[in-house]
Parts: C-alpha cells; sequence; structure tokens
C-alpha cells in the first residue's frame, strides 16, 4: 500500500512539476493508461491521491482524474456516486482552509459534475425499492437524492447569512460554511451550463431546465441576502459607512466572500436560460432571458425615479418582500475593493441585458431610469475605472444600455441629459488614454453609433443633442491617433492599424457618427490632410525614409481609413447631393495623395517599402472600396454630385474615368508590392468586386491596361527570378485569373481562336511541365517544378470558376481533355502526399466538375459529360486509393462488398487534418459529379463501364476510414451527408448491396446526422433514411409493388443489420420523436418522413414510446404539484393519447405511398401542436409560464 501511495505521489509531482519532457511525457502516458483502468482502481487511486500530503499536485491529478472517469463511458453505480459525492462534502469542509483556492474549486466542481449526472437517480434503499415494487410509491413520492446536495448548499448559505447576522463579527466556523455553500452552487451553476458529463442534448436541457425551475431564484437570492450586508444603505448618514464597509471588504474573510457571492450571480444571470446558445460564444447583443417569476427582483418604487439627486435612491427598503437587485449592485459601486470591481461591473452588464418583455411598458421605464441614475453614479467618480478590464466592462455596459432600449425611450428619461453630457467627456477622455484599447473603446463608439442611427426614428421635437456632441467625438478619435503615431513609429508601441478587421470596425462606426454633422468633421478631416500632406510631399523630396516621412506616412494612413469610413457611413443615414460633394473633396484628396506615393512605388521599384508605407497602401484600398459600394453601380443611374467634385479636382467626370484609376492602382500594386500578399490579396479582392456586374466588365475590357493583362498575361513560372514567391503566394493567381476571365468572356462570343489566343501563356507553361514529366533525366529546379505546377492548377481554376456560360466551358474543356488530365495525374503521383499540391488540385477538379448555371448539361450529341467523368473518376479513384493507404492498413473482401478499414492514427493530428481535407476535397467532386445533372447514370452500366461504381465504391471506404470523426469536422459532415443523400436518391441498389457491417454504420452515422445542430446535415441525413427506409419496407413487405425503370435489383443483405441489431431504428424512433415532441424542431418536415417509414416498420415500438411519455409527463406533473387532482391527470393522459393516435389517423396501414407520407406530415404538425399545448398546459402548473414556445428549452420525459 505504502508503495502505491509513493507511485502516485511521484506521479502527480512529475505531471505538474517535472522539467525533463522524458519523465513528464512518461508520466502523462502512465496517467493516460490509469484513466482506463477498472472503475474500482481509478476510485481508490483517486482518494489515495486526495488523502496525500503531495499538496497540491496530488489534488491536482485526482481532480483530473475524477472528471475524466465522469465523462467517460465507464458506469459508476450510483451508490458508488453517492458516497463519493458525501466523502467529496466532508473533504471540502475539511480542507479547505488548509488548501489553496484552486483545489477546492476543482474538487467542487467534481461534486457538481456528479450531481448533474445523477440528476435524476432515484433514491436506492431497500425501502423505497420495496414500496416502488409493490407499486404503493407513488411518481409525487419518488426522492432524488443527489439533488439534497443543492438544497443543503442553499440552506447552509441562507443560515449562515441570516438577516440577523452581521458579517463585522461573523464566527470563523460560519464564514467557513458560506464560502463552501457558495463555492459548490457557483461550480453547480457552471457546470449544468455545459453539455460535458450527458449524453444528448434532450437530456441536457431536460437537466438544465429543471435546475432553473427549482433552484435558481433561490440561489440569487441568498447571493442578494449576503451582498445587501456591505450596501452602505439609503440614509444620508450612510454614506459615513462607506470607507468602513470598504474597509471590511479589504480583509481577506470578507472579501472572499464579497467575491464568492458577486461570483455566484454572475453565473446565475450568465446562464443559458432557454438554451439558445450552442457554443460556447455568447452573442454580445442577446437579451438574458431571466424568467417571469423573477419579475419581482426587479421591484421599482415611483418615488425612487423622481429624485434624480440621490445616487442610491434606487435601494429598495430591506423590509419590502419584494427587491431592486439593479440598485443593490449599483450601492455597491462605492464600496467595493478594487480587486473585485470587474465582477460586479459584469454583474451590471448582464442586469442591463435583461429580456425588455420581462416589464411592461412602465417597468421598463422605471428600469431605465434605475440603470440610468446607476450609469451616472459611475460616471461621477470614475477613478475606479482606471483598471483596464473594469474599464472594458463599464464600456461593455454604457453599449448595452443602447442595445436594451430604443433612443426614444432615453431621450425621456429624467438623467438623459446628464448623463450623455457626461458619456462625452468620459468618451473623449477615455480616447486620450493609450493603456485603453480598441477593443474596449469599439463598444464606446458602438454606442454612440447606434445612438446616431436610431435619430432617423426619434421625433424631431425630441431633443437628443447628438449633432452638437457627436463631433466632438470623432475629433478627439482622430486627434489622439494622429498624435499617437509618433509613439507606434519611435517606441515600437502596439500598433492599432496592425489588425485590419478591428480596424474596419471602428471605421464603420466612426463612418455613422460622422455623418450626422457631416460638414463639422469635413472642416476637420480636410485642414488635418492638407497640412499632413503638404508637408509629407516637401519632406518625401528631400528624405524619403527619414523618421518624419514615416510619422507622417503612418498618419496618414489613419485619415485615408477615416475618409473611407466616412464613405462607408453614406448608406447608414440619409444622405443629401450636399454630403456628396463633401465625399468628392475627400476622395479627390485620397486620390491625389495614392497618385503620388504610387510615383514613388515607380521610382523605388518596391525596394524600401516599410510596414507603414504597406498599411497606407492598405487604407487607400479600403476606401476605393467604400468609393465603388456607394458610387459605381452596374445599373444606369444618375451622375451623382461627387463626380462634379472630382471633375473639377481631377477631371474625373463619371464611373469611367474613376474606373481607370481603379485599375491603374491594381496594376502598380501587382507591379511593386506584388511580394507582399495582403497587399495583393487586397487588390484583386477588389478587382474581383468591380467584375461582379456584366455592364461593370464591359467598362473594364475598353481600359487600356485591362486589354494589355488580358493579351501579355504570363504564365512561365518556370524560371522565377524572384525568389520570394511560395506556394501561399500563388494563391492569388485563383483571384487573378477568375476577374481577368470574367472580363476576356464578357465579349468573347463563340470565336475558339481567340479563347486558344488567351490560353496560350498557360498551354506554353503546361507544355514544359509535361516535357519535363517525360523527360526524368532532364535537369530542372524540383521546387520551381512544384510551383509550376501548383500555378498552372491555381490559374485553371480562376479561369474555370469565371466561364459560365455553355459555350465558354466548353471552349474551356476542349482546350484541357487531352493533356491537362495526363498533366495532374502525373503530378499527384509525384507529389501526392505534399497538400501545397494537392490542394490546389482537387480545387481544379472540384470546380471543373461543376455544373454551375448548366454549363455542363451538353446536347445529346456530345460525349463531353462522359469524358469529363471518366477522367475525373480516374484520377480521384487513383488518388483516393493512396489517401486510403496513407498511415493506416486498409484491406477489401474479395468475396464480398465488406471493408475492413482501420481508421486514423489519432495521436498525429497534423497527418489526421491533412487526410480529413484530401477527404473532405474528393467528397466534394463526387457531389459535384453526381448532383450535377448531367451524368447518365443507367447508360454506363450498359456498355461496361465501371467508373461510377469505383466512385462510390471510394466513398463508402473513405467513409468507413474515418466514420469515428465525420461530425467532429463540419465541412466534412456536410458533403458527406450530401453525397449519401444522392447516393440514396439515385443508386439505392448500391446500399441495398452492401455487407451488413457497412450498412450498419452507415445507420449509426445517419443517427448522429439527425442529432447534429446543421439543418443542412439533420436535412441529408433524414432524407437519406428516408430512401433507405422505403427500400426496406419493399423488402419486408413483398406485396408492396413498385414500378422502377432499368434499375437493379435490390438484394436484402441490408436486413441482416437489422435482424442482427434491431436497436438501430428503435433508437431511431426515439431521437426523431424527442425531437418533434419536446425540443425546437427546424426540420420538422425532414424528420416526418423517416419516421412514418420507421413507424410501419416498428408500429409496437411507436406505441410503446407513446405511452411511456404519457406515463412519464403524468408523473412529472405529479412530482411537481405533490399529489394534486387526480381527475385532472386522467384528463391529461387522455388528451394525450388523443394526439397520439392522430399520428396515423387518415392513413393506410402498411401502404408506402406520396399520399400516405403527405398526410402523414401534415398529421405530425397536428400531433406536435396538440402535445405541446398540453405540455405548456403542465408547466404552466409548474410555473413554467416564463417564456413563449419558441423560447423553452423543451420539456422533460425520461431520464
Amino acid at each position: 500500500m505504502s508503495n502505491k501511495v509513493e507511485v502516485l505521489n511521484q506521479l502527480a509531482t512529475d505531471i505538474y512539476n517535472e522539467t525533463n519532457p522524458e519523465v513528464k511525457k512518461s508520466a502523462e502516458q502512465k496517467f493516460v493508461e490509469l484513466c482506463t483502468a477498472p472503475m474500482d482502481v481509478v476510485l481508490e487511486s483517486c482518494r489515495i491521491l486526495l488523502e496525500s500530503e503531495n499538496v497540491p499536485y496530488s489534488q491536482a491529478v485526482a481532480k483530473t482524474l475524477f472528471m475524466k472517469t465522469l465523462n467517460s463511458k465507464m458506469s459508476i453505480p450510483s451508490n458508488y456516486r453517492l458516497d463519493l459525492a458525501n466523502y467529496l462534502i466532508d473533504y471540502i469542509i475539511a480542507k479547505h482552509e488548509a488548501f489553496p483556492a484552486f483545489i477546492i474549486k476543482g474538487l467542487c466542481q467534481v461534486l457538481a459534475r456528479i450531481i448533474k449526472i445523477s440528476w435524476y437517480q432515484l433514491s436506492n434503499t431497500s425501502e423505497d425499492r420495496s414500496l416502488r415494487a409493490s407499486g404503493s410509491l407513488s411518481s409525487a413520492g419518488e426522492t432524488y437524492p443527489f439533488r439534497k446536495f443543492v438544497e443543503n448548499s442553499i440552506q447552509l448559505v441562507r443560515n449562515a447569512a441570516s438577516p440577523t447576522t452581521s458579517f463585522v463579527n461573523v464566527p470563523g466556523n460560519r464564514e467557513g460554511n458560506i464560502k463552501i455553500g457558495l463555492e459548490i452552487l457557483s461550480a453547480v451553476i457552471e457546470d449544468f451550463g455545459e453539455m460535458q458529463g450527458i449524453d444528448g442534448v434532450s437530456k441536457f436541457r431536460r437537466v438544465a431546465s429543471d435546475l432553473r425551475d427549482s433552484y435558481m431564484k433561490d440561489m440569487i437570492e441568498i447571493s442578494m441576502d449576503i451582498l445587501e450586508k456591505y450596501s452602505p444603505g439609503v440614509e444620508v448618514t450612510s454614506m459615513e459607512r462607506i470607507p468602513e464597509i470598504r474597509n471590511i471588504l479589504v480583509s481577506t474573510n470578507e472579501g472572499q466572500i464579497f467575491c464568492s457571492a458577486l461570483t455566484l450571480s454572475y453565473q446565475i444571470l450568465s446562464f443559458d436560460f432557454i438554451g439558445g446558445m450552442y457554443d460556447e460564444t455568447q452573442d454580445e447583443s442577446a437579451p438574458i432571458q431571466v424568467p417571469s417569476k423573477w419579475k419581482d427582483l426587479f421591484y421599482y418604487d415611483d418615488q425612487q425615479s423622481s429624485d434624480g439627486n440621490d445616487v442610491t435612491s434606487m435601494r429598495e427598503s430591506k423590509e419590502n418582500k419584494a427587491r431592486n437587485i439593479v440598485g443593490l449592485f449599483f450601492s455597491l459601486y462605492s464600496v467595493c475593493p478594487g480587486q473585485y470591481i470587474v465582477i460586479l461591473l459584469k454583474n451590471l452588464v448582464l442586469l442591463t441585458s435583461v429580456r425588455r418583455t420581462l416589464f411592461d411598458c412602465r417597468g421598463r421605464g422605471l428600469h431605465l431610469e434605475a440603470l440610468s441614475n446607476g450609469v451616472l453614479m459611475i460616471l461621477n467618480d470614475t477613478s475606479r475605472l482606471q483598471d483596464k478590464d473594469a474599464f472594458h466592462e463599464f464600456c461593455r455596459l454604457v453599449a448595452k444600455i443602447k442595445g436594451t432600449f430604443q433612443l426614444a425611450e432615453l431621450v425621456k428619461s429624467s438623467y438623459y441629459m446628464q448623463m450623455i453630457n457626461k458619456l462625452v467627456s468620459f468618451t473623449i477622455e477615455a480616447l486620450r488614454v493609450k493603456e485603453f484599447t480598441l477593443n474596449s473603446i469599439y463598444y464606446l463608439l458602438s454606442f454612440w453609433q447606434k445612438m446616431v442611427s436610431s435619430t432617423a426614428y426619434v421625433n424631431s421635437a425630441e431633443n437628443h443633442n447628438l449633432e452638437k456632441l457627436c463631433p466632438n467625438i470623432v475629433k478627439a478619435f482622430v486627434q489622439c491617433r494622429l498624435d499617437y503615431c509618433i509613439s507606434v513609429v519611435n517606441d515600437h508601441e502596439e500598433d492599432d492599424m496592425a489588425e485590419d478587421g478591428s480596424l474596419h470596425q471602428l471605421m464603420e462606426l466612426l463612418g455613422t457618427i460622422s455623418r450626422l454633422s457631416y460638414k463639422d468633421v469635413y472642416d476637420f478631416l480636410k485642414d488635418v490632410f492638407d497640412r499632413d500632406y503638404s508637408q509629407y510631399e516637401s519632406i518625401y523630396v528631400s528624405s524619403p525614409n527619414s523618421n518624419e516621412a514615416v510619422i507622417l506616412r503612418k498618419r496618414l494612413a489613419w485619415l485615408v481609413n477615416l475618409i473611407g469610413g466616412c464613405i462607408m457611413g453614406k448608406g447608414s443615414l440619409t444622405s443629401n447631393s450636399e454630403q456628396d460633394i463633401i465625399d468628392g473633396d475627400l476622395i479627390s484628396r485620397v486620390l491625389k495623395l495614392m497618385q503620388t506615393t504610387d510615383k514613388q512605388h515607380a521610382s523605388l521599384n518596391g525596394l524600401t517599402v516599410d510596414t507603414h508605407f504597406i498599411q497606407l497602401e492598405i487604407a487607400y484600398l479600403f476606401c476605393l472600396e467604400q468609393v465603388r459600394k456607394q458610387y459605381i453601380s452596374d445599373q444606369i443611374m444618375k451622375v451623382s454630385e461627387m463626380f462634379m467634385r472630382l471633375s473639377d479636382n481631377l477631371g474625373i467626370k463619371n464611373e469611367d474615368g474613376l474606373l481607370v484609376i481603379y485599375v491603374r492602382k491594381i496594376c502598380t500594386n501587382m507591379k511593386f508590392l506584388n511580394v507582399n500578399e495582403h497587399v495583393i490579396g487586397q487588390s484583386l479582392y477588389l478587382l474581383d468586386e468591380l467584375t461582379l456586374g456584366f455592364m461593370a466588365s464591359k467598362k473594364l475590357l475598353k481600359i487600356e491596361e485591362v486589354q494589355f493583362m488580358i493579351n501579355n498575361h504570363s504564365g512561365d513560372l518556370l524560371n522565377y527570378n524572384n525568389g520570394t514567391v511560395t506556394t501561399s503566394s500563388l494563391k492569388s493567381r485563383t483571384n487573378f485569373y477568375k476577374s481577368l476571365t470574367r472580363i476576356f468572356a464578357c465579349d468573347l462570343g463563340e470565336d475558339f481562336k481567340v479563347f486558344k489566343t488567351f490560353m496560350s501563356p498557360i498551354q506554353n507553361t503546361l507544355n514544359e511541365i509535361v516535357e519535363v514529366f517525360n523527360n526524368p533525366n532532364m535537369s530542372c529546379n524540383q521546387n520551381q517544378l512544384k510551383l509550376a505546377v501548383i500555378s498552372v492548377c491555381r490559374d485553371l481554376t480562376g479561369i474555370s470558376y469565371a466561364l459560365s456560360k455553355k459555350i465558354h466551358f466548353t471552349m474551356l474543356f476542349e482546350w484541357m481533355h487531352n493533356k491537362v488530365f495526363q498533366f495532374i495525374q502525373r503530378a499527384l503521383e509525384l507529389w501526392g502526399d505534399c497538400p501545397e499540391v494537392v490542394n490546389p488540385i482537387m480545387k481544379l477538379l472540384t470546380e471543373i466538375s461543376c455544373n454551375r448555371t448548366s454549363r455542363l448539361s451538353f446536347e445529346m450529341n456530345t460525349k463531353y459529360t462522359i469524358v469529363l467523368f471518366k477522367e475525373i473518376s480516374k484520377i480521384v479513384v487513383n488518388f483516393g486509393e493512396r489517401v486510403l493507404n496513407f498511415n493506416t492498413n486498409t484491406s477489401l473482401n474479395s468475396s464480398s462488398s465488406a471493408l475492413n478499414v482501420t481508421g486514423i492514427d489519432k495521436g498525429n493530428d497534423r497527418l489526421l487534418r491533412m487526410k480529413v481535407k484530401n477527404i473532405t476535397n474528393i467528397f466534394h467532386i463526387t457531389k459535384n459529379v453526381l448532383q450535377g445533372g448531367y451524368l447518365p447514370y443507367g447508360i454506363m452500366k450498359l456498355y461496361g463501364d465501371d467508373s461510377l461504381k469505383d466512385m462510390i465504391n471510394l466513398y463508402i471506404k473513405l467513409f468507413l476510414n474515418i466514420k469515428d470523426d465525420v461530425l467532429d469536422f463540419p465541412k466534412l459532415a456536410r458533403v458527406y451527408f450530401a453525397v449519401l443523400d444522392t447516393i440514396c436518391r439515385d443508386q439505392i441498389y448500391y446500399i441495398s448491396q452492401l455487407d451488413d457491417k457497412v450498412f450498419e454504420d452507415i445507420l449509426i452515422s445517419i443517427h448522429n446526422g439527425i442529432q447534429s445542430l446543421e439543418n443542412s446535415v439533420i436535412t441529408n441525413a433524414t432524407n437519406a433514411l428516408d430512401y433507405i427506409l422505403d427500400m426496406i419496407i419493399r423488402k419486408v413487405h413483398p406485396t408492396i409493388e413498385t414500378c422502377t425503370i432499368d434499375s437493379e435489383e435490390e438484394t436484402g443483405a441490408c436486413l441482416v443489420a437489422l435482424e442482427r441489431n434491431p436497436d438501430l431504428l428503435l433508437g431511431l424512433l426515439n431521437t426523431m420523436l424527442y425531437t418533434l415532441v419536446f425540443e425546437e424542431c427546424k426540420c420538422q418536415w425532414s424528420l416526418s418522413r423517416p419516421l412514418f417509414g420507421i413507424i410501419l416498420l416498428q408500429y409496437d415500438a411507436f406505441k410503446q414510446w407513446g405511452a411511456e411519455m404519457i406515463n412519464n409527463a403524468i408523473a412529472a406533473e405529479g412530482d411537481a404539484n405533490k399529489g394534486g387532482n387526480s381527475e385532472a391527470y386522467a384528463n391529461k393522459k387522455k388528451a394525450l393519447e388523443i394526439a397520439f393516435e392522430s399520428l396515423t389517423e387518415g392513413i393506410e396501414q402498411k401502404v408506402l405511398s406520396i399520399r400516405n407520407k403527405d398526410q402523414f406530415t401534415t398529421n405530425v404538425s397536428v400531433f406536435r401542436k396538440a402535445v405541446q399545448e398540453i405540455i405548456r398546459d403542465n408547466d404552466d402548473r409548474r410555473s413554467l409560464n416564463s417564456y413563449s414556445r419558441n423560447e423553452r428549452y423543451g420539456y422533460e420525459m425520461m431520464a
């Protein structure tokens, strides 16, 4: 025993404290082995580690081991779990003072996980078992022992924090009880918000909704009880208590209790009340959907809102049963120590986001008054917001106010003018502080942007005063960013222009704010721009690389971005001719500066372009893109006044002249800045956007520079003079050729000779590559050869994408089918394991197999579709076999269609992702071929062509190779189910001939797909299942005759799988019924079609499921009401039985027909509505009327 203790202690030390990587790796491997040991060994090891004196390493390992065991499929008996939970409670109480906080928190998380997975575990005492067996124990009398831990924790904290207790002189054991209880409750709330440990979304939602409805209000009330003891009170004299309370909270124990109560309330308010968050990312604009029965926590007295001077007047009297949670939390701001101010503000952010529907019109106004008063109180004392995190949360709080309330409501608040003036000053001061990140500033600016956007909906008689205030904000932002340029250049401080995405978001906000008083902003920008431009011109001539020149470039980059933002803001507010003239003035200045810097590029030949110069170039492209969106259209429009100003300043009279500027800028970037992928990428994106319209392409075709590119685009990439070319930089070639070909094709007509002339540069490159392939002894740089192959594939992908007309795509296919497919085959043979080469090839095959705009729907007298498919099939099948053999062992049973394919080595994440990407690409090609509608499947078997069969065989092999990982990769899952849907629709005979084990795997994958969160996956999975069930029904009921033309005979091999594993269909039946009845079903029609087939096959199971569902629903209501009216229960039961009978009403028994399916789909809608109305009536009895039908989690059913 002592030896085992030493081994486990050493293991824990090696995992957390070992510096030798070999020893650490060995320890981690032993830990993995321990996790897979028998359950009794794991639990005994955990106990030894917990009782070890090797603190904190052994306890940390024990916590991790507990969680892995609870998350695994290892079943721990309920009595073990109950004993373990009791042991952990005793252990936490005994050790909470001796152990670090993170260990206690980790053990509370383990306890919470046990409670969650055992939530519906009934009492297992001998007395309960005997009563249950005799039928004497009703559902209302059942007990759930694991829920007692939550109830006891609530009671523990409530007793310790009773109103008669003052925390000034709290006994030590009482402080400990409060901290332990709050820690456990916080862990429970946090864990019940995650799906880990529970199989299935439905069961998870049921558990979470039970906790929400039964305990969460009690939890937040005890948190408020604790926090109220630290509130300074409502009397004027109570303000004198602020220093005293603050000193109390600085002490360790008091501060910890205060922080734990704030943490618990934050966990509760951030809980996903209605199951609307499917991942860990939260929507910033989403309201907090607190239940309606919490409304008494937001009680406001009319007298409170009338006193605008008393910043604590929102506090509710403690004698009143109703609570004022908003007033409570704002009153704590004055006493909260600095280290806890962030969590306090986080609570206030959530309280500000509470759903509007919780209040009536009057209550909503009082709620706004309370929030406005609280924000004004904080603005009067901003010294506590110097911490960056606290400042960030307050910015979010301000943004949430506008997100929750409308401007028309805000201006009616008695605090509006005070608050808005204070916020302007606060915003301007915040912009001047370098330490505050743009991420925080974004929330402040978003508040002003939303305010400005709402001015169009406010009555002109209501004075919002924004026209006077907003220009000051824009000027402050511009000035502080320009002043900051010196620090960025000289001191290398963080550059706010380094990230385009966040920068452009800010410009969008500022653009909207600027347009409200555009003339004031324009005058300021014009003066600053002219001054900086004049200085830059004079300095650059004498010292182009001087520090002053760099700083000026940086300043000009900011100004160009801001002008682009102003142009972007044109679409947010109603514009007029005066504003268009201002736009023309600003754009003229940008274009004039751009012409100057372009001349400098020509003189420097791109050799000394620094980061700040690149940022200026990106700013140009951003500004040009905004001008394109607002002033360049593919439609015939009246010439804007903006062009009048451009004509006066630069001689640009219309769109045609402006397009010339665009093209010249793009050409300049391609010539002098081609080593910078970011600039080239943005330049080609702009070109692509310009070519989307037919009229725009026609205009571009007339431009001299465009004609030059069409006639002289180079495809010779075998000999590089520029050593900076990389595989990454070649990605831009696809976009370039896509745009260029789109322009070229708009006037191509049917002249194949012109097309071949256009393709000649690529033809020359292709000939050189093929010559090297055919002469292996020829001396050639392999890296250059690889780059040339990639380039040709990228070029052809872009060309193929742009040729959307049938005649033009026919020219491309005629040009490429004799040479390109052999070239691809040879390239894959050489570099099939090189992703840099494989990915462009797969993208090319995906594109040319896509029947976009019916370009592959050739006439009946052509062979192109068959030839194309045969070539693609040969390439894909050969490469697919190579993928199967990549790091795996694959074998095909020659005596049958059974496939024995081992999985991927999951230990190598890079190899797994590379293989998944290859398989995803192959599936995309297969999808395009099968769904294209251009391949005559029936003819191929007639003349003995196995190309289609080989491709489907490959699809099945690849699926079996990654069957356990399909849903882990969303792109793979979408395309896998899309192909399966098509195969089951058009090639169902192939599915019927599969080996029974393979067929079982396909049904399991369909079951998993039905439970996906993606609508496309659910739809394709249910469609595939519907076709499969139709085929099974035809085999099970041979009396059903169907007429098929030229279809292969379906075999009954699939029935073997159903006989061996009857739970396959039962599992599908349970999942679909549960989803339709209890969840927010977005794919009701899709689910109803295969459900009809399963009910035909499993009618007895369907009746049993309905009976169990009815009994459980009635039992749940009885449990909630602890008895109740038996007659009411009988009525509910009868109503549910009638609803289930309505599902099969009007359905002919064992008749598979479209009419039957349509009738059943109609019945499903009626059935679902009826059951939900009955259940909603039950919910009303259980105080679950907090939500509308679309907001509710879904009702509980069976554990």
